[in-house]
Formats: structure tokens, C-alpha cells, sequence
């Protein structure tokens, strides 16, 4: 096995362990520029910017600098919101709920 795989490996078991624990369910998951791995409140996202590197501001005032873009913390924004909200998210979506 790969230390590339083994890594990938032991992510996805603390992934599945943290929710097991805590019962995160208001999570994303983003990737540091160290290549670690951070689960982040989705909830809590205020912005995200393109500076050169992606900075994720919560509305704590943390900032996050992560390896992902803005167009990928959006659509795992999104795909957050469609499993926590489900159908209220999508009528959202096309503008027909506030």
C-alpha cells in the first residue's frame, strides 16, 4: 500500500470515526495547504475568497487557508445544504423561497 493510499485511508476512517463520536453532520470537508485535513462548520462560513489561495472567513472571524477553490467550497456548500435541508434547499435554489 501506498503512503498515498494509506493516508487516504486513515482519512477517511477519522472522517467516519469523528462522526460516529460527535454526530457531525454540519460539516465539510477541506484539505490545508500543509495537506491536512479540516472538518468545518458549514453553518459558520461567512465568506470565501480567491487571494491567490482560498480563504474561508467564519463568522467566528477565524480564516482558513485551504487548497480547494472557491467554486469547490460552494458546491460543498451546497451539496451540505441538500442533505441537511433537502427539498426546502432546492425550492431555494430556484427562487421560490425566500
Amino acid at each position: 500500500m501506498s503512503a498515498h493510499s494509506r493516508g487516504s485511508h486513515r482519512r477517511k476512517r477519522a472522517r467516519s470515526v469523528a462522526f460516529l463520536l460527535t454526530g457531525w453532520v454540519h460539516v465539510i470537508y477541506v484539505t490545508r495547504l500543509d495537506d491536512s485535513e479540516l472538518a468545518v462548520n458549514a453553518e459558520l462560513i461567512e465568506t470565501v475568497e480567491q487571494r491567490p489561495d482560498t480563504v474561508i472567513t467564519l463568522t467566528t472571524g477565524r480564516k482558513l487557508v485551504v487548497r480547494q477553490s472557491v467554486a469547490e467550497i460552494i458546491e460543498r456548500v451546497i451539496a451540505y445544504r441538500r442533505q441537511v435541508y433537502g427539498e426546502r434547499q432546492q425550492r431555494w435554489e430556484d427562487g421560490q423561497e425566500p
